[in-house]
This record gives C-alpha cells, structure tokens and sequence, in this order.
C-alpha cells in the first residue's frame, strides 16, 4: 500500500514538473511574441501613416491602391493587438462577446483549419457584460481549441451567444439576475461522466501532450468575472461548454459623437524620442507639417542633452528604448522641468503601463501602430489647451 502510494505521489510530480516546464516554454514563447509585434507595430505604423498622408493629398494617384494597402495595414495592427492581448490583462470595460468573437474571427480560423466548418448564431440585441477583454478572448480560444482537439478527423464547430437569465443553470448557489451566455458546440467525440467530473481540475488532461490547464483557466477567468459555467456532453453525441456572465446595465442612449473638427496649426516645441528611424522620420513630418518645432533623436543620451540646448514643451517617447526607457527619460527630465507634458508611444495598453511604472508616468499614452490623425489630437490635446 505504502510503495503504491509512493508509486503514485512521484508520477503526480512528473505530471507537474513537465507541465510547469510546458508554461516556462508558453511563457518565453510569450516574451518572444511580444518583441516581435513591437517590432511589427513600428512597420505597420509607417505603412499606414504614410498611406493617409498620400490620401490626404486629395488627389493621390492610385487612390484605390493606397485605399487597399490602408486597409489591410489596419487589419494587420487589430491582428496584432489580438495576439499581445491574448497574453495581458487589461483594465475592466465594457465588452460585446459578438464584436469580441468578430474581432478573432481570423484566429479562430487558423485554429479550426480546413476540416472544421465554423457555424455562429449571434444575438443582434446582445447585452454588454464587463470584463476584461483580454481574459475573455483567452475563455473562447481555449474553448474552441479544446473542441477542436476533440474533432481530429473534422467536424462542426457553433459558436451561439444570447441573452438569458442566470436562472437557466442548475446550480447549489446559483448567480442571480440577467446574464448573457456564450455557447462552443463541438461534433467530437464528446465525454462520458467520470471524463466530465475532472474536466476543470488542474494538470488533469485527455491529451498525450496536453498540460490540462486550458480549461482550468477558463473555468477560473469565468469566476473572476462572477459568472458561471455549463457543460453538456457525452460520448459520441458531441460537448456544448456554454459560459454564463453577468449582464451589464445598459448605458442612457447617448447621441452620436460629434464629427472631429478641423485641427488648427500647432505651436510648440517638441522632442521626440524614437530609435526606429522610419517611425521618427514619419512622426517628425507629421508634427512639422501641423506647424510644430520638432527636436528628434534616436536614444535618451541624445535626447537628454537636446533638453539642455533649449527648453521643450512635450516630450513624445517610445516606451521602449536603448540606455533608459521611455518613462524613465520622462522622470529625469521632469525632475528639471516639472511643467514638461508628457506623451508616450508604445504597443501596450496603457492598464500595463500604468501598472508597470506607475499610474501619473504620462499625461497620454498612443497606441502603435496610430495614425496621423491621433497623433495630431493627442498633440494638441496637451499644448492646445495648455
């Protein structure tokens, strides 16, 4: 009995030490993925900023073709806003599962691949719930990866969302008040109870190579969120994991939001910190072109001194650069100049930022890739009220 028990107590260890090493390869993974979309942020940046430049022009030859190459630019930048969110959280706010769902409709299908047809059933009139965005893209990747997993010879994968009532699960203690449910129905090989029973428990996994987190993350991000999970399933007829979050209180009707008007001709002195040679260069003829003075330079070295040759009104830094980092340049220099605005350019959100140097690092921060357009308002956000 003892030697059994031991028997089992060292393959448990096993099980956790190989599945502890597959997170340290998602994890650097991960890190990996990440410099690669600052890197891709820094192109997309150029390519669309110096599209709308061209179009603005009113008369661009070729205006389809820039047209295109606009849009598939920002296609791309969603794509990769998606992949860095999928491994960061980001601050609560309203969320729209069906915009949700549409807005990874093109990692779903690189997940489903050509075997698996992809049917959605979306509520027009869904309700909002808040979340983090975030942890709720990683609740329908997991989820449909796992029903994936159970089709290898193909299938069909529904993807259903709807409003509905907490009520409709049997529960001990169940949530009360309207919900809105996201449904992944699978044609797979479906489980019978003992399988269902450990489905959420950690490190459990039918896979020969699965680390039996996937779902013990969703099951845990569904809490976080005060919601609550059902599933149906059993063998040969299929799973249906359906995910029941509050509803969130719908918002007074609002009018719509005033066209943008026409930005002045700007006046300031500007220093610009970028050590992407293309980025600075399109940002620089931005500024310059709305009437501002820009000092430009590619490290903090360079920047710091060009602070001491005469005085600034912004400083416009990447987060992430060679010597010091963004922030940090920002620190040192408000330390000299404590009326110094401060705007930041970065491929994070700014919920990571703020938790990562602190809530005031910045008065704004602009997400890459940006545009012309939100640079220009961001500008002048900071000097033209100032």
């Amino acid at each position: 009995m003892t030697a059994s028990r031991q028997d089992a107590g060292a393959e448990e260890v096993t099980l956790t030490a190989t599945a502890w090493q597959q997170l340290q390869g998602l994890a650097t993974l991960g890190r990996v993925a990440g410099g690669v979309l600052h890197e891709l942020n820094n192109l997309l940046t150029v390519i669309g900023g110096y599209s709308e430049l061209l179009l603005q022009r009113g008369s661009a030859p070729r205006r389809a073709e820039l047209e295109a190459v606009l849009r598939a630019a920002q296609q791309a930048a969603a794509l990769a806003r998606q992949l860095l969110a999928c491994g960061r959280g980001q601050p609560r706010q309203a969320v729209n599962l069906n915009r949700l769902i549409a807005d990874f409709s093109r990692l779903l299908q690189a997940l489903l691949g050509e075997a698996i047809s992809l049917e959605t059933c979306l509520a027009p009139d869904l309700g909002e719930v808040c979340g983090d965005p975030a942890a709720l893209a990683q609740v329908l990747l997991n989820l449909v990866r796992n029903a994936c997993d159970a089709m290898p010879e193909g299938g069909r994968l529904a993807i259903h969302t709807a409003n509905a009532d907490f009520a409709e699960v049997a529960t001990e203690a169940p949530q009360r008040g309207p919900a809105v449910k996201l449904a992944v129905a699978d044609t797979g090989c479906g489980m019978d109870a003992a399988v269902q029973a450990q489905l959420f428990t950690p490190f459990f996994s039918t896979k020969a190579h699965g680390t039996g987190l996937g779902l013990t993350l969703v099951a845990q991000i569904v809490r976080q969120h005060r919601g609550l999970l059902a599933v149906r399933s059993a063998p040969g007829q299929g799973t249906t994991v359906t995910v029941y979050l509050p509803r969130a209180a719908p918002d007074a009707a609002s009018s719509p939001a005033p066209q943008a008007a026409p930005l002045p001709r700007g006046a300031g002195r500007i220093l610009l910190v970028e050590d992407d040679a293309e980025v600075r260069q399109l940002v620089r003829a931005v500024l310059q072109r709305q009437g501002y003075t820009v000092l430009a330079a590619g490290s903090a070295s360079e920047a710091l001194r060009l602070a001491q040759e005469q005085p600034v009104d912004v400083l416009l830094a990447d987060v992430v650069l060679p010597q010091l980092s963004g922030p940090t340049l920002a620190a040192c220099l408000r330390a000299r100049h404590p009326d110094l605005k401060v705007l930041l350019i970065s491929g994070y959100p700014p919920g990571v930022l703020a938790q990562r140097y602190g809530a005031a690092v910045a008065e704004a921060v602009l997400a890459k890739p940006f545009t012309p357009e939100a640079l220009l308002r961001q500008v002048h956000a900071l000097l033209g009220a100032g």
